[in-house]
């Protein structure tokens, strides 16, 4: 399962079941993904470079995307403040993420992602996730399970035991009353209390779906019946 799927489950539980039985089809990509991931090359190549100045306005991305002038200019804010915030910090750039629960006698669901930077600091036991969101669908910081997972993983990986943990969601092209930079800074307990939910939401047995904002993207759309009431019913609405 993708770390980026784990707000949906927590919101639905039963569409990790539906989704294994849904056609599965290739989701054609859209000029606003390829930007996205552009934006993430790119950021994660200006982090790589430990003395920084990287010039990214021309840089021909993974994916061909060509960086250009707007872009460069968002990407080099948020490499300056993820640098400045904590200079003591180590960074790891475009980090892998896997781990993984026991949901069964002898069955474990592995979880992988990429964050698109962990940064650790060992003097104040502070470790920080960081996450862009380069398109213009709005995201919360506060209990995303996204960057919990990315936490989680990224304690497994490297080893690190915080204090601290400091999540922080840049998104540069969507209005927020908080601005473009979001933190939430959790402790390791309430780290440890959402691993557990995490647990405990797989543990349960399934039942109706519910829709909501992370209905968006779900690979079990398709064959949802709470999609399909919701649908009929706005249908309805909307002809009365």
């Amino acid at each position: 399962m993708n770390i980026s799927d784990l707000p949906r489950l927590m919101q639905c539980r039963p569409s990790v079941d539906l989704a294994s039985i849904a056609p599965k089809f290739d989701r054609p990509e859209s000029e606003s993904r390829r930007e996205s991931e552009a934006a993430r090359y790119a950021l994660a190549l200006a982090l790589g470079n430990p003395s920084g100045g990287v010039d990214l306005i021309g840089m021909t991305c993974a994916n061909g995307y060509i960086v250009d002038v707007d872009m460069a200019d968002r990407l080099k804010k948020i490499e300056a403040h993820i640098r400045d915030r904590d200079p003591e910090a180590s960074l790891h750039p475009y980090a892998k993420i896997d781990w993984s629960i026991q949901t069964g006698n002898s069955d474990h669901t592995v979880f992988s992602g990429i964050a698109d930077c962990v940064a650790w600091n060992a003097t104040n036991r502070t470790m920080y996730i960081d996450e862009l969101k380069y398109g213009y669908r709005l995201a919360e910081v506060e209990n995303n399970y996204q960057l919990i997972g990315y936490a989680i993983g990224a304690m497994m990986r490297y080893g690190h035991i915080p204090d601290r943990v400091v999540m922080t969601i840049f998104q540069p092209r969507t209005w927020h009353p908080d601005g473009p930079i979001r933190t939430w800074v959790i402790d390791r307990q309430t780290l440890a209390d959402a691993r557990l939910a995490i647990v405990h939401r797989f543990a349960e047995p399934p039942t109706s779906c519910r829709t909501g904002r992370e209905c968006y993207g779900c690979a079990a759309a398709g064959v949802c019946p709470s999609i399909a009431a919701a649908a009929s019913a706005a249908i309805e609405f909307g002809m009365d």
